[in-house]
């Protein structure tokens, strides 16, 4: 048994999002169509340790300051693997941030979900209690499940994705960072919507992007007006003639652009970089 795994959190992006009602808790009803990044992640490493040990690194590190690591996602994780299996042998956990922090594209999530899956390989001992899953996040559910589906409830009820074409897909971080709270307390009841059919597969792109122009993400509308940025960076995809669909993913402020080819979804990132360098823009694909 190896004393040391990495393992990739790739970056969650809900290609439409809608609200569908909302508990007594404050915990709104979701149904989305998930995808997972090939190229978009995170990367966390445990080892075993002599001591505790927690250590950020990556382009993204600087914006998890030394005051919140204490409240950092993959040590709630560890705290709850720790609690929940009883295994107590210390661990470097080694977060390397490529993603943006608050970003609506689940990083801090996914990176609470690998942890867990990596405890589990470190020491060959799953978690016995799976609907903790749920306690660290929303989200984290769905990245611990980490395939394309349908994610719905509360983001913990999750399905198989339809058959998806190939596409490639350029993330746009406009350098703001958008809190989830802030945008739900925006939403208007009267905006929630029923949960949607999804055909088993689609043909070709086209029939792809026809089904997710007719369903939206309702958080849009509340996170622009919280953070203007993202309609900057949706307009600037919006005029790119050969993006298929451009929309904001999660909560924000991500924000992606489908396109048919890798090297249409290149030449945009080469546009955003070069106009807006303060940006950040990744191309990917996504994981099948």
């Amino acid at each position: 048994m190896s004393d040391r795994v990495s393992i990739k959190a790739p970056a969650k992006i809900n290609l439409y999002l809608h609200v569908t009602g909302k508990r007594n808790d404050g915990y709104h009803f979701l149904d989305s169509l998930v995808v997972f990044a090939k190229d978009a992640f995170d990367l966390v490493t445990i080892e075993k340790s002599e001591l505790d040990i927690f250590e950020i690194g990556g382009p993204f590190a600087p914006l998890l300051h030394e005051t919140d690591r204490k409240d950092n996602l993959v040590l709630k994780a560890l705290q709850m693997y720790r609690a929940d299996t009883g295994i107590k042998t210390p661990v470097r956990l080694t977060l390397e941030k490529n993603l943006p922090v608050g970003g609506g594209i689940g990083g801090g999530s996914a990176d609470a979900a690998v942890a867990i899956k990596g405890l589990e390989t470190l020491f060959n001992a799953p978690l016995k209690d799976r609907s903790l899953l749920a306690k660290l996040g929303a989200d984290v559910p769905v990245c611990y499940n980490g395939k394309n589906c349908i994610m719905r409830g509360i983001g913990d009820v999750l399905f198989d994705a339809p058959a998806l074409p190939a596409f490639y897909m350029l993330l746009v971080w406009p350098q703001k960072h958008t809190a989830t709270k802030d945008v739900f307390t925006r939403l208007s009841l009267s905006e929630m919507k029923e949960e949607i059919f999804i055909p088993p597969a689609f043909d070709n792109v086209n029939d792809f992007i026809k089904f997710l122009q007719a369903n939206d993400n309702d958080l849009a509308e509340p996170a622009q007006a919280i953070s203007p940025e993202i309609t900057q960076a949706l307009t600037f995809l919006h005029k790119d003639q050969v993006c298929l669909l451009a929309r904001m993913s999660g909560s924000g402020s991500t924000v992606f652009g489908l396109f048919e080819n890798a090297q249409a979804c290149e030449n945009a990132k080469s546009a955003v970089r070069a106009q807006r360098p303060d940006w950040w823009a990744q191309t990917t694909s996504i994981l099948f």
